[in-house]
């Protein structure tokens, strides 16, 4: 789940207003959103173990249901808005309206809570949430009018994930060529928000020296 990818993200700490590093000690209740994409995830996670989460699959504004499902994520926890430490928000790439609808939530809150408030990209998000993978990792997102947002991620020893080569977004065909040149061969776990269409466009651009291990599903944890 993205929420909880997010919690290993911003620990790290990017947050909104300048972007400063953030000190002192981990938050130990974040409530982390993510509506980058049409399906997109919340996540209450406390010392480090996630306590509840929810799958936000819509197919519309995600405004209809994200406080509801905040509310409810928040009663299966046992935990009030008020006990929240901090908060956190994917910001994007992805849809517009998602992501501007899930950082106005989470900036809501903490100013009504007088708690802080983390951002972090939504394709790291996806990288994070690729526990175990040992070599690179590949996230890819609907960017809509036909193309995909996408990044290369490499592996590190405490488990973080850095860039490759700036995020793109290209035509489906020609970002599976962009990846598969940014892999130079190697083997490579594939975290995605991409309905099955594009999936199929993407492997069109491999070339046969590149194996995929998976393609996952963010939203629904399928392997394919």
């Amino acid at each position: 789940m993205r929420g909880a990818g997010l919690f290993l993200v911003i620990l790290r700490g990017s947050r909104f207003g300048g972007g400063h590093e953030r000190t002192g000690p981990a938050p130990v209740r974040v409530l982390a959103i993510d509506t980058a994409t049409l399906s997109g995830s919340i996540a209450l996670v406390e010392d480090d173990q996630v306590r509840a989460e929810s799958a936000l699959l819509v197919h519309g504004s995600h405004s209809s249901v994200l406080v509801a499902s905040v509310r409810d994520t928040l009663a299966r926890a046992g935990v009030t808005l008020e006990q929240i430490d901090a908060f956190a928000a994917g910001l994007g790439p992805g849809a517009f309206t998602g992501v501007r609808v899930g950082v106005a939530i989470a900036k809501g809150f903490g100013l009504a809570t007088g708690k802080p408030v983390y951002g972090a990209c939504s394709l790291q998000l996806l990288a994070c949430a690729a526990l175990g993978a040992e070599g690179p990792v590949v996230t890819a997102i609907d960017a809509r009018r036909g193309e995909v947002f996408f990044a290369v991620w490499n592996a590190s020893d405490d488990g973080a994930r850095s860039l490759r080569a700036p995020i793109e977004h290209r035509e489906p065909v020609r970002a599976g060529a962009r990846i598969a040149e940014l892999l130079e061969g190697q083997r490579a776990v594939v975290v995605g928000d991409l309905d099955e269409t594009l999936r199929a466009r993407v492997r069109e651009g491999r070339p046969r020296c590149l194996t995929l291990s998976h393609v996952a599903s963010s939203a629904a944890g399928r392997t394919t």
